[in-house]
């Protein structure tokens, strides 16, 4: 890898592969670069939990969390014209801010792959 990274092979051979997932984050001086979660089967086959997702407004920002991992987090608004930092990410049981880019955070809602099963 460039940039003085380091490149493993990591096996799971233990893992479940209908309710395991692997998260990944990279930051650099404080700040996340990179992050997400891979799933070891289709999304179709794996054993989600209900998360739990939750937001509420603060400023110009969206606060999400969630009690249970959830993959393809969506918000939208009623009228959906909502613009957003990031609209389409993974919880790891955790709260996320994003901010409000253009459009009015009313009629809010959020789902996740959770909710299409």
């Amino acid at each position: 890898m460039r940039g003085g990274g380091i490149l493993s092979l990591l096996l799971f051979q233990d893992a479940d592969m209908y309710s395991e997932y692997v998260s990944y984050r990279y930051e650099e001086d404080g700040s996340i670069i990179s992050q997400g979660t891979v799933l070891f089967c289709p999304p179709k086959h794996f054993r989600f939990e209900d998360p739990g997702l939750q937001l509420r407004v603060e400023g110009d920002e969206i606060v999400v969390s969630s009690t249970a991992y959830a993959k393809g987090v969506r918000i939208e608004n009623g009228s959906d014209d909502l613009v957003l930092s990031d609209n389409f990410f993974d919880l790891n049981a955790e709260e996320k801010r994003v901010r409000i880019l253009e459009g009015e955070p009313s009629d809010l809602k959020v789902r996740s792959i959770y909710s299409i099963k």
